[in-house]
């Protein structure tokens, strides 16, 4: 542990045997301390690689030894992650949530993020929040809506088939649904926090 104002544990995320706990700008794995320039905002496992994700600052993401530059100022892009097949070939594809621009990326190896398949209604904070597996993707939106309300997407099948016009999951006013998602093979769940005045909620579907 280090000392002064940081906090372990603000990020986590296990692969195998394997740990990672970041703090804001750092992060442990296998025992090993690694300062970051930036700020840590999210990291998934891609094709047995560590990627991690920085939503603020110059570059988006870290694959490995490489760096990716963000595209556009203020996009978010890295903020959350999530990899899995999507289109049926050999390897894992990586879903790169950019909620600034209200907007998903699909990143295949090797690629930029200016080559990636970007997708998305473009408002709400789309990509805030994301889970997947093989042929799936729930997207959270939690700043939907004229309240707050917040949308869930559950996108199946193909990458061509995905559309994003009706959202499987609208929240209440104030309610943020899509703030947090989490799914299994045939489980998922959407959290909605609210506010000082609005419950929160947890909504539970499956495949």
């Amino acid at each position: 542990l280090k000392s002064g104002t940081r906090a372990l544990g603000a990020h986590l995320r296990v692969s195998g045997d394997h740990i990672l706990a970041s703090e804001s700008q750092a992060y442990w794995l296998q025992d090993a301390f690694t300062e970051l320039p930036e700020r840590l905002t999210s990291s998934a496992v891609w094709n047995g690689e560590w990627v991690l994700g920085f939503a603020y600052g110059a570059n988006a993401l870290q694959i490995a030894d490489s760096i990716l530059e963000r595209q556009v100022p203020s996009d978010h892009a890295g903020f959350a992650l999530c990899a899995a097949n999507f289109d049926d070939d050999p390897e894992e594809e990586l879903a790169v949530g950019a909620p600034g621009l209200g907007q998903v990326g699909i990143l295949n190896p090797g690629e930029s993020l200016e080559e990636a398949f970007w997708f998305g209604p473009q408002e709400g904070r789309f990509g805030h929040a994301l889970a997947c597996g093989d042929g799936f993707l729930v997207v959270g939106a939690p700043t939907r809506g004229d309240q707050l309300e917040g949308a869930v997407w559950c996108l199946e099948g193909g990458m061509d088939s995905w559309n994003t016009k009706v959202p499987l999951l609208e929240g209440r006013p104030w309610q943020q649904a899509g703030f947090s998602v989490a799914a299994s093979s045939t489980l998922f769940a959407a959290g909605a926090p609210g506010n000082d005045h609005t419950p929160g909620s947890i909504t539970t579907w499956t495949r």
